[in-house]
């Protein structure tokens, strides 16, 4: 709830629980947990959560945005990205399922086109 109070003759905007999120933020949060989890040893929640991120993905970040900061936000999301979907890649022949890791890494192509890496480890499966 937000409030306005103007007790000392300034007015001041108040949140009183509303909790706004982004869609990066969700995608950080995942994926540090899948960190954790994968550290653990819990491959099938990590996995669980590595697919709820990707699923978050629509396309580039900032697409058509053009000025500096995009620029780098873009860069930065897309190269965690692709990084997490290698790691996913991995995680999915280690634990027998070819199937999903070229489903995902065929999704993360078509936002990251020029993802040598990624079209390199398709090839490969």
């Amino acid at each position: 709830m937000l409030t306005v109070s103007s007790r000392t003759g300034e007015s001041r905007l108040y949140n009183r629980g509303i909790y706004l999120t982004t869609d990066y933020s969700e995608l950080d949060t995942l994926f540090t947990q899948v960190t954790s989890l994968e550290r653990a040893a819990e491959w099938q929640f990590a996995k669980r959560d590595y697919l709820r991120a990707f699923a978050l993905l629509r396309g580039a970040p900032f697409d058509r945005m053009y000025d500096t900061w995009s620029d780098s936000v873009r860069e930065a999301i897309l190269n965690r990205v692709e990084n997490e979907a290698m790691s996913f890649a991995k995680g999915c022949m280690v634990n027998n399922n070819e199937k999903e890791a070229r489903r995902v890494l065929t999704k993360i192509l078509k936002i990251i086109p020029y993802s040598d890496r990624i079209r390199n480890m398709v090839r490969e499966m």
